[in-house]
């Protein structure tokens, strides 16, 4: 169910992919956990590299991050190493939101795209919708009440 969620994020926004990124009980403890594509996958895994950008500034804000326009201003200057970074994938603007509640994140739903510029009303509504909706799929995945017959063990974070 969240990854069926994040594929609508793709399909129904006016964004160029999307990734799931979640945080083990040490926040410094990340993994990806669904990616649309091999951009949005490198795009986490810069962050989780650099040990900076907008899905570790969600996690630690408990806030969402909408960086439209990561070539110049306050967006680049925010993370400039991880903006030059992706940028070199394609990337120019993000937006990441919190997966949790408003005291905790467990992680973030992360949205790019391949050109800049501002999430439209309507996609800010769905992507706050979708990030909803993940956290409640995610955590009733980690209950083992999805119906799956999974016990949600492959959430955890182990040393």
């Amino acid at each position: 169910m969240p990854a069926a969620l994040c594929r609508a994020c793709v399909d129904l926004m006016d964004i160029t992919g999307a990734s799931v990124s979640l945080v083990g009980e040490d926040v410094d403890t990340r993994t990806l956990w669904w990616s649309s594509d091999d951009v949005a996958g490198r795009l986490a895994e810069a962050q989780y590299t650099l040990g900076d950008g907008p899905c570790l500034t969600v996690v630690t804000l408990v806030a969402p991050v909408l960086a439209g326009d990561l070539t110049s201003g306050a967006d680049a200057a925010r993370w400039p190493v991880f903006a030059q970074q992706a940028v070199g994938l394609g990337v120019r603007a993000v937006f990441s939101l919190p997966l949790g509640s408003s005291a905790i994140a467990i992680g973030s739903l992360d949205l790019y795209r391949d050109r800049a510029g501002p999430l439209s009303e309507r996609d800010r509504s769905f992507a706050f919708a979708a990030a909803d909706a993940i956290t409640t799929a995610m955590l009733a995945l980690q209950a083992g009440d999805a119906g799956t017959g999974m016990d949600g063990s492959w959430l955890r974070f182990h040393d």
